[in-house]
């Protein structure tokens, strides 16, 4: 998925997926990558930081380039 010239959700050929914000930590930036990533992650918001959420698992602080799956 591209939004604003930045490849925010890819899919790889072995199943990963790589989550990028391009540097945009919108609200709409936020939804699509939501939208658009596997259903087993969740992307959200708290204090200002943004969190990835994995099957339940504890949240870990969302840096650009990281993998939603591998």
């Amino acid at each position: 998925m591209r939004l604003h010239r930045t490849d925010i959700v890819t899919y790889r050929p072995d199943g990963s997926v790589i989550l990028d914000s391009g540097g945009w930590r919108t609200v709409t930036t936020k939804a699509r990558i939501n939208q658009y990533m596997p259903a087993e992650c969740s992307l959200y918001q708290r204090d200002w930081e943004w969190y990835l959420e994995r099957d339940g698992s504890d949240p870990i602080v969302f840096e650009d380039g990281m993998y939603a799956t591998r």
